[in-house]
C-alpha cells in the first residue's frame, strides 16, 4: 500500500479538461486556500503508479480529505464518483471516498476534485493498495463520519426541544437559552452529515456560518443565567459581536462567506475566555461545583472548536475528521445532567420542606385541637360553676335561712339541739363555699378554721392553726376542695366526742396537714369504722397519702402528697358505705 505525494495537476473552471501545456507539477495534499486562493472549479490531478508486484490483485484507490466532491477517471473513461460533479455538487468534505481500480491496476489515472473558493478546498493524502485492506478502513471511517454527525445533531436537536418545552412550563429564561444554543447548534452539526443541502449552497453556507455563532451566544447567555453572573458588559459585547457578523455574512461575497464568518468566529473565543474567567472566580471564591463542571464543560468546548479552526484560517491543510460538532454535543449532555441533578436535588429539597410542612401543620392541628378541647373543658367548668352558683345561692337563700331561724330560737334550748343545728349549719356552709368557684384554696382553709374555732370553744377546747408555710394546692377543682375539707371535718369530729381533749392542734406546711389532739387516742370501734375510712379514700382521690396513729397522749392524722400529685396506690379504693 503507497501514498501519493506527488502528481501532475491543473485547474480549469469548467469540467473539460485542461490543455496539456496547462499541466504542472504539484505535492499533495494540495490546499487551494494556500496554493490557489479564490479559485473555485475543478483540480486535475493525474498521479503515475508504481508497478505492483500481484497486478492481479484488486487494488483500490481511498481519498480520506477530498473537499468538496471527486472523480475518477483512468484513461479519460470515468470509473467512479462522489455524486454530482456540478451544481448542486455532493459534498464529501467530512467523509472519505473510496473507488475500486481496474484489473490489471493501470499505470496512470486521473483525479477530478471539484472545490469552492476559500473553503478550505483540495486534495488531502491519496491512499493506494488491495481493496481488502482499504475497504474496510472506508467503511469504518465512512459509517463513524455519518454516525457521530448524525447521532450528535438528533441528540442536540432532542435535548433542544425538551428544555423549550421546560421553558415553556417553568418559564425560566436559563431553560429558553439552553433550547435556542441546542437548536440552532444543531443545524450547523447536522451540516456535517448531509451531502446535498435543502437550499442553495451559498443561502446554506451563510446559514450554517451563522449558526455556529448564534448558538455559542445562546450558549453563554444561558452560563451566565443559570449562574447567576449579571456581567451586563459581557452580555452586551456578545451581543455587538453576533450582530455585526450577521450583517457582515449576509453581505459578504459568496467566495468571501467563510473567511468572513471564519475572524468572526474566532471573535467568539474572547466572550469564551471571559466566562471561564468569571466562572473561574465563582467556583473559587463559592466553592460552587456547578460552575467548576461548567469551565470543564467549556474547556471542551474550545479545545474541539480551535481543532478545527486554525487550520481553517492557517490554510495549514485539509483535517478531517472534524471535531466542531463534539463540543457542543458534550456541552449539551454535561449541561443536561447537571440540570437533572439540580433538579433532583430541588426535588429532594421540596420533599423535604412538604414533610417539614405537614409536620407543623399536623402540629398546629393538635395544638389547635388541644385548644378547643380546652375551651370546651372551659366552657363546660363555666356552665359547672354557673350552676354551682346558682344551687349555693339557693341553699343561702332557702335551706340556710330556715337553719339560722332555728338557731337562733334554740338558743335556749337543750345543748345536743344546738350543736345539732351547729353541725348542719356548718355542714352547709361547708358545701356552699367548696362549691364556690371564686374561692380558692388558702381562703377555704381560712373559712374552715373560723368556723371550727366557734364550734370548738363550745366545747371549750382550744384550737392551735399553725401555718409556717402557705400549702401547695393539690388542684382547686370543688371535688378537691371537699375532700381535704372532709379529712379536717372529720378528724376534728373524732377528736370532739372520743378522745376527751382538752386542745387540738392544725399544722399545714408545704404539702401536708395535720392534727393532732391531747386526748386519750381513738377507740377500737372508731378505728375500725367508716369514718376513718372514708378519711383514706378522700385522700387517695387527691393523690394523698392520709396516716393515722393514735396513743393514750393523743391521735394524729397526717395528710401529705408529692410534689409531683401522683397517687400513692396502685388500685382505685372506693368509699365506705355510710
Amino acid at each position: 500500500m503507497t501514498v501519493a505525494v506527488h502528481a501532475s495537476c491543473a485547474f480549469t473552471p469548467g469540467a473539460d479538461p485542461p490543455a496539456p501545456d496547462r499541466w504542472r507539477s504539484c505535492p499533495l495534499p494540495d490546499v487551494w486556500d494556500r496554493t490557489h486562493p479564490d479559485f473555485q472549479g475543478y483540480g486535475w490531478y493525474r498521479i503515475l503508479l508504481p508497478p505492483q508486484t500481484a497486478p492481479d490483485t484488486p487494488t483500490a484507490l481511498l481519498l480520506t480529505g477530498v473537499n468538496m466532491n471527486a472523480e475518477l477517471r483512468v484513461g479519460g473513461r470515468v470509473i467512479g464518483r462522489g455524486g454530482r460533479m456540478e451544481e448542486p455538487v455532493a459534498r464529501h468534505w467530512n467523509r472519505p471516498l473510496y473507488f475500486d481500480l481496474p484489473t490489471p491496476t493501470p499505470a496512470a489515472l486521473t483525479i477530478l476534485v471539484f472545490g469552492y473558493a476559500n473553503n478550505n478546498s483540495g486534495l488531502g493524502p491519496v491512499w493506494i493498495g488491495p481493496a481488502r485492506i482499504l475497504q474496510p478502513i472506508y467503511h469504518r471511517a465512512a459509517q463513524s463520519a455519518d454516525w457521530v454527525s448524525g447521532s450528535a445533531a438528533a441528540v442536540v436537536l432532542a435535548l433542544g426541544l425538551l428544555f423549550l418545552i421546560f421553558w415553556l412550563g417553568i418559564g425560566d429564561r436559563a431553560y429558553l437559552f439552553f433550547a435556542l444554543g441546542s437548536i440552532i447548534g444543531a443545524l450547523y452539526i447536522f451540516d456535517a452529515y448531509l451531502i446535498y443541502p435543502p437550499l442553495g449552497r451559498n443561502l446554506w453556507e451563510r446559514l450554517v456560518q451563522l449558526s455556529i455563532g448564534w448558538s455559542q451566544l445562546f450558549y453563554l447567555l444561558f452560563v451566565l443565567e443559570s449562574t447567576s453572573i449579571r456581567a451586563r458588559w459581557l452580555r452586551r459585547f456578545a451581543w455587538l459581536v453576533m450582530v455585526t457578523t450577521t450583517f457582515l455574512v449576509a453581505i459578504a461575497a459568496n467566495r468571501d462567506i467563510l473567511p468572513v464568518a471564519a475572524w468572526s468566529e474566532g471573535t467568539t473565543l474572547l466572550w469564551d475566555i471571559a466566562a471561564l474567567a468569571l466562572l473561574t472566580r465563582r467556583w473559587l471564591l463559592l466553592g460552587d461545583r456547578e460552575a467548576l463542571i461548567i469551565v470543564l464543560c467549556l474547556i471542551f468546548v474550545m479545545a474541539a472548536f480551535i481543532h478545527d479552526w486554525l487550520p481553517w484560517i492557517t490554510a495549514s491543510g485539509i483535517t478531517p475528521p472534524y471535531l466542531f460538532f463534539l463540543g457542543p454535543t458534550g456541552f449539551a449532555l454535561a449541561v443536561t445532567v447537571l440540570l437533572i441533578v439540580r433538579f433532583i436535588s430541588a426535588h429532594r429539597r421540596e420533599h423535604a420542606f412538604r414533610t417539614e410542612l405537614q409536620r407543623s401543620l399536623a402540629e398546629q392541628e393538635r395544638e389547635l385541637a388541644d385548644r378547643h378541647a380546652r375551651i370546651l373543658e372551659l366552657e363546660r367548668q363555666q356552665a359547672v360553676r354557673a350552676e354551682q352558683d346558682r344551687v349555693v345561692r339557693e341553699l343561702h337563700d332557702g335551706v340556710g335561712g330556715h337553719l339560722a331561724s332555728a338557731m337562733t330560737l334554740a338558743q335556749a334550748a337543750d345543748a345536743p339541739l344546738r350543736e345539732r343545728l351547729r353541725e348542719a349549719l356548718d355542714e352547709l356552709r361547708l358545701l356552699m363555699d367548696s362549691s364556690d368557684g371564686e374561692q380558692d384554696f388558702h381562703a377555704l382553709l381560712a373559712m374552715q378554721r373560723w368556723r371550727l374555732g366557734q364550734r370548738l370553744a363550745d366545747h371549750a377546747i382550744e384550737l392551735h392553726w399553725e401555718s409556717s408555710v402557705k400549702p401547695t394546692p393539690l388542684a382547686e377543682d370543688s371535688s378537691s376542695l371537699m375532700h381535704l375539707q372532709r379529712i379536717i371535718q372529720e378528724a376534728v369530729t373524732n377528736s370532739v366526742k372520743y378522745a376527751g381533749c382538752r386542745t387540738i392542734r392544725v399544722t399545714t406546711g408545704a404539702r401536708f396537714v395535720e392534727i393532732r389532739d391531747d386526748g386519750c387516742g381513738l377507740p377500737s370501734t372508731v378505728r375500725e369504722g367508716r369514718g376513718l375510712k372514708n378519711m383514706r379514700w378522700r385522700a387517695e382521690q387527691l393523690g394523698a397519702r392520709c396516716t393515722i396513729t393514735g396513743s393514750r397522749g393523743g391521735t394524729t392524722v397526717r395528710v401529705s402528697w408529692p410534689e409531683s400529685g401522683m397517687d400513692f396506690t396502685s388500685g382505685e379504693a372506693q368509699p365506705s358505705g355510710s
